[in-house]
């Protein structure tokens, strides 16, 4: 695993910790949170809720699991933020195409990929605090 994905998981674990010692004063809590690409590190995150539901009619972020035969199981996450930029990675390993399945139209989703566009991290989040998906 890379620095940056040992970081990015260390800093998403210290925050599920937060939230489940405070989850008191997080009762009701909710947040929105739109489509952010950092090209430096190589990685997206977003809700898929909030984008959809964003004053904007650009940006989206989202992940696919495809199954051929013969061929296996890929993955594929893309997203495009409020100012056009546009970054999808893919991946056929078993934890990652996992994961990728358990997104869901109100989850948080953040990916990493490497310098030939392979996923290297994604993080799921299906937390009470995401912004439910609006039609």
């Amino acid at each position: 695993m890379t620095r940056t994905a040992r970081t990015a998981v260390m800093t998403l674990a210290l925050l599920f910790v937060g939230l489940a010692v405070s989850s008191e004063t997080w009762a009701g809590f909710q947040e929105t949170v739109l489509v952010t690409i950092d090209m430096t590190n190589r990685g997206a995150g977003g809700s898929l809720a909030d984008a959809r539901s964003s004053a904007d009619s650009v940006q989206y972020i989202g992940c696919i699991v495809a199954a051929t035969n013969p061929g296996g199981t890929t993955m594929y996450c893309s997203a495009k933020d409020s100012t056009g930029t546009y970054v999808n990675c893919t991946s056929s390993d078993p934890d990652l195409v996992d994961a990728a399945r358990s997104v869901k139209g109100d989850s948080d989703i953040a990916f990493y990929w490497d310098s030939n566009a392979n996923c290297t991290l994604l993080w799921v989040q299906n937390y009470s605090v995401n912004s439910p998906k609006q039609p």
